[in-house]
């Protein structure tokens, strides 16, 4: 079996991967605009600079750390530069798209959460944890 990802031609974005016999890799279905290379990577983290035809890491938001804060029921920021459509998730649960660029929290409750970001490409996936003392 070989390993494979389809990427888009405009962006490097990886849109899917899989596996097949070397003899069906050509018979794989693609569409307009979208070309294939073999190997494996990490969409979450990884996509294909079109111009070398190579994996490469995507660009990270920066900032991303842990915090500690006290549980006082203040507003927090978190973050000041989160790109406007990413998907906010705290503990599991989708908190929606952001549409200001500053992440806040509010710490009322102890405990440790986990703040999960879901940037729009080609920024990667993002995660911390925020633990209320």
């Amino acid at each position: 079996m070989i390993d494979y990802l389809v990427f888009s031609l405009s962006t490097g974005e990886i849109l899917r991967a899989g596996d097949c016999s070397e003899v069906n890799l050509p018979f794989q279905m693609f569409n307009p605009g979208e070309a294939v290379l073999t190997g494996k990577a990490d969409r979450r983290f990884q996509m294909v600079d079109v111009g070398t035809l190579t994996v490469i890491d995507r660009p990270r938001l920066e900032g991303v750390v842990d915090h500690a804060l006290p549980g006082d029921g203040q507003e927090h920021t978190l973050l000041d530069h989160v790109p406007v459509g990413t998907e906010i998730r705290v503990s599991q649960a989708s908190y929606g798209l952001s549409s200001d660029p500053n992440l806040t929290f509010v710490a009322c409750k102890l405990g440790t959460y986990k703040i999960e970001l879901y940037p729009p490409f080609p920024l990667a996936e993002a995660s911390f944890t925020v633990t209320v003392e």
